[in-house]
């Protein structure tokens, strides 16, 4: 996402956000997983896994570089984590602020890592290794992709 000159939003999918990115809109490379979004405001960056689980349990875990509601804010890194067991009514959320100090992201051609205070992804297009504890909840999961790299 990105602001506007006015201050509202709108999805950076026009061919300038791509060339400013630097990243093809038909194929999607492993060194996109790690941060590559601008600095400053009017940016925003997010790492998102979801997964159902053997016991029917569905998890959401989301990693993000501010709240994507104030995208004019400074650097405040956030961890989400979002639990429903099967039967729930509803899903439990965990969320945890940390201050920007504790955010580092790294990314190559072959892979990326993200690391918020102790929480950590590192992974590839093809599979993923997370480890987040937010308020009560704590989650390591390996996981493998099932379905293709989304295209833009």
């Amino acid at each position: 996402m990105n602001a506007t000159p006015t201050g509202t939003m709108r999805r950076a999918d026009r061919p300038d956000d791509y060339r400013q990115l630097g990243v093809d809109p038909a194929v999607v490379h492993a060194a996109e997983d790690g941060r590559r979004s601008l600095d400053g405001p009017g940016w925003f960056e997010w790492w998102y896994f979801d997964a159902l689980l053997a016991d029917g349990t569905a998890l959401v875990v989301m990693l993000f570089t501010k709240k994507f509601t104030d995208p004019q804010a400074a650097l405040a890194p956030i961890v989400s984590v979002s639990v429903k067991r099967r039967g729930d009514a509803a899903a439990r959320e965990f969320r945890r602020a940390f201050a920007a100090e504790q955010f580092a992201s790294t990314s190559s051609a072959e892979a990326c890592a993200v690391t918020i205070g102790p929480n950590r992804f590192d992974g590839n297009l093809h599979a993923a290794h997370v480890e987040v504890t937010a308020s009560t909840a704590t989650c390591t999961r390996r996981m493998s992709r099932s379905i293709s790299a989304m295209s833009r």
